[in-house]
């Protein structure tokens, strides 16, 4: 594989392989702009000469966005190797580049946001471990930072205070993005005009670091959350969290016809499938979600609802929100309470 490094000599012929369309599309245009400032502050964009996602994203730590201290590191903003460029060591390619690279400029290590478990738009955990990373922070939304020292007397980075115990005090519509990411330019203005014909609703923007410490400190201020994939994805295992329990939470997936797509926010859990311990409530409000948005079934999604609500209420718990004076039950027990409640 060949491989092109983006500098504002060459930037605008060359494609970035976030957004391949031409350079008429706000979202490459703004991609592009945003970059050629960013290039003064040390960034590095390698990417593969063939057009596609197969790239790497880098620059000095101490002028990233994200709220970390990492000094004399180099930190990754991204490393995406998708699609027919998979499996065939280009990813692992492109990190060598970087290590090279850190090393003569004189750079202790490299660090990079990962998760325990492969999250979309983080990097992979595995690879990161097989190529020599270790965890050396975590936030409380199970954000882990990631490092790869150069030598033993390294010190580790870690994340800034406001990073790992987030929370906000904005009330209102917030809007979530960063200047990184180019499908913003084009989706940022459309819900900002949507915005002015609703003046009852509030509209802000808050940076994504400021929210996940405000969705811990004070997640009643929030209604409506509007953010791109990657920190969507992040935000909802977080606040999932804050009702007790990863499978307290439900979720919808939906396109402009009410179909949609349901299931807990926490996805399966294959590692206590059998148990009896895994907490049903999740997946049985998504099927009440079901009913409200994709059939217009209001009354039988108020039913459903009421129902877990007066369960909790009579102090049943799955045992992943036990707690004093409550009654376990198991997973089986807990629908089948529900059900009844239902009838009552």
């Amino acid at each position: 594989m060949e491989y092109i490094k983006v500098t504002n000599e060459n930037i605008d012929k060359e494609h970035i392989c976030c957004a391949i369309s031409n350079n008429n599309d706000i979202q490459v245009s703004s991609k592009k702009e945003w970059l050629k400032e960013q290039f003064r502050e040390g960034l590095v964009f390698l990417k593969s000469a063939e057009r596609g996602k197969c790239f790497i994203e880098y620059l000095p730590a101490e002028n990233a966005w994200n709220p970390i201290t990492a000094d004399d590191y180099m930190y990754i903003d991204c490393l995406w190797v998708a699609g027919s460029f998979k499996g065939h060591g280009y990813g692992a390619d492109l990190l060598d580049a970087c290590m090279e690279d850190s090393k003569n400029k004189g750079k202790k290590g490299l660090c990079i946001l990962s998760s325990e478990k492969k999250k979309p738009f983080l990097s992979d955990p595995k690879f990161l471990w097989y190529k020599g990373f270790k965890v050396c922070d975590e936030a409380d939304n199970g954000i882990q930072l990631w490092y790869l020292p150069f030598a033993a007397e390294a010190t580790l980075p870690e994340f800034k205070e406001c990073a790992r115990h987030p929370h906000i005090e904005e009330k209102g519509y917030v809007l979530y993005y960063t200047s990184q990411c180019p499908f913003n330019a084009k989706y940022v203005p459309i819900v900002e005009e949507v915005a002015r014909d609703y003046p009852e609703v509030t509209l802000e923007h808050m940076l994504v670091d400021n929210c996940a410490m405000q969705l811990v400190k004070n997640p009643r201020q929030f209604d409506v959350i509007l953010t791109e994939n990657m920190f969507g994805d992040i935000l909802s295992d977080e606040a999932s969290m804050v009702t007790g329990s990863i499978g307290m939470l439900s979720t919808a997936s939906l396109n402009e016809t009410k179909f949609g797509m349901y299931e807990p926010s926490g996805g399966s859990a294959p590692d206590i499938a059998g148990k009896g311990i895994a907490n049903p409530i999740a997946t049985i409000l998504s099927a009440a979600m079901m009913l409200r948005f994709s059939f217009d079934l209001d009354q039988e999604a108020d039913a459903i609802e009421n129902a877990v609500e007066n369960v909790l209420k009579d102090g049943y718990r799955t045992i992943d929100i036990i707690s004093e004076g409550k009654v376990q039950i198991g997973t089986a027990e807990m629908g089948d309470k529900i059900c009844s409640y239902i009838t009552k």
